[in-house]
């Protein structure tokens, strides 16, 4: 939900940044989306991350980091010479998402032992929720003079989104869900 909020509210706060820079074309529609994915999918890899080396996998696992950073350089000097930073971010965003499904695969399967199918429809249900928000916010034009009128509207949209995930994913994933509402409410 974080990320469908800044990637909802980062062109209102980059007009207002910009206001009066003539000196290049910082409203680029790509960019801003290629930054907050290429973050998103790294937050998403964390869990995993930190899971291979709590269990002592990464030896195991040590040839997809590798194969992930080839896969980046690779990338990035053919997509960067023909399409400059956003060739180089989408080099970043296909390395990314080949090592975080590689990690969810091999964590459901050496290490929980379950099928992974169901985290990655988890994984295309919140993202194309994300995605639909944020092209409908797009097509609404929020209007910002100002940051405070930035935060204004940040705060009850902020809101709405982290509801409208909240029920999603008590939908998605119902055991996780409770599981989590027992933490944030401590109660059994």
């Amino acid at each position: 939900s974080l990320f469908t909020i800044a990637g909802c509210f980062i062109s209102p706060f980059l007009r207002v940044y910009t206001r009066g820079v003539n000196d290049v074309n910082y409203l680029q529609p790509l960019l801003p989306g290629a930054f907050l994915l290429v973050h998103l999918l790294e937050t998403m890899r964390y869990p995993y991350e930190a899971m291979i080396h709590i269990s002592g996998h990464f030896k195991q696992t040590k040839a997809s980091a590798v194969i992930e950073t080839g896969l980046n350089v690779l990338l990035s000097v053919i997509f960067g010479y023909r399409f400059g930073i956003l060739g180089v971010l989408t080099a970043t965003i296909i390395s990314f998402a080949y090592r975080a499904a590689y990690l969810a695969i091999y964590i459901n399967k050496h290490i929980l032992g379950r099928d992974s199918t169901k985290i990655f429809c988890y994984w295309l249900v919140l993202l194309l929720v994300c995605f639909m928000i944020i092209l409908l916010n797009n097509r609404l034009k929020i209007i910002s003079s100002s940051y405070m009128n930035i935060f204004v509207l940040v705060v009850p949209f902020s809101v709405c989104i982290i509801i409208i995930f909240a029920i999603i994913a008590s939908i998605a994933s119902p055991n996780s869900f409770r599981n989590l509402k027992k933490r944030v409410f401590r109660y059994e």
